[in-house]
């Protein structure tokens, strides 16, 4: 891992939170980006990259598989980025559980809680805030519990609690 300055110098980056996500945001769209700041990039040796290129080469079907992970990454890591660090509490929380419904592939809505210690991690907050967030969202009928940790969540009602 190499950290560059603007000028291509090797020091340590002091970006904003706010322009992080910038940056995040414009190269998320598969096009060129340009650093406004200091960033962490990640380098590849010519060897590596020559590896690449032979893997690529001589086991396309394995070399197509391992890039489509590669994506899949970067598109999670994007999203958690773009989604669960950044916004108010009450988005973010919306977020997760869209995040958490999709990871449980669920047609019925429901979908299993992490503890609060772990969902304040994801989200940046404390456990106290998802403690609270979480009685907010079943006062208002957007999350039933079912069984231990099992919610089953009202889509309409979850979009209106996002939008205040």
């Amino acid at each position: 891992m190499t950290l560059l300055n603007k000028h291509g110098r090797s020091d340590r980056p002091s970006i904003p939170k706010e322009a992080r996500t910038l940056i995040r945001l414009m190269s998320h769209a598969n096009g060129a980006s340009s650093a406004i700041a200091g960033m962490t990039v990640c380098e590849m040796s010519i060897q590596e990259g020559q590896v690449l290129k032979t893997v690529n080469k001589e086991i396309p079907d394995f070399s197509k598989q391992l890039f489509s992970r590669w994506e899949a990454a970067l598109e999670q890591a994007d999203y958690w980025i773009t989604n669960l660090s950044t916004g108010p509490m009450r988005t973010r929380i919306v977020w997760l559980v869209y995040y958490l419904l999709d990871t449980d592939n669920n047609a019925n809505s429901q979908i299993r809680l992490l503890n609060a210690e772990d969902m304040a991690a994801m989200l940046g907050t404390s456990k106290e805030t998802i403690s609270r967030m979480l009685s907010e969202l079943r006062h208002f009928g957007v999350m039933k519990k079912v069984s231990p940790k099992t919610y089953s969540c009202d889509l309409n009602k979850l979009d209106r609690y996002a939008q205040g």
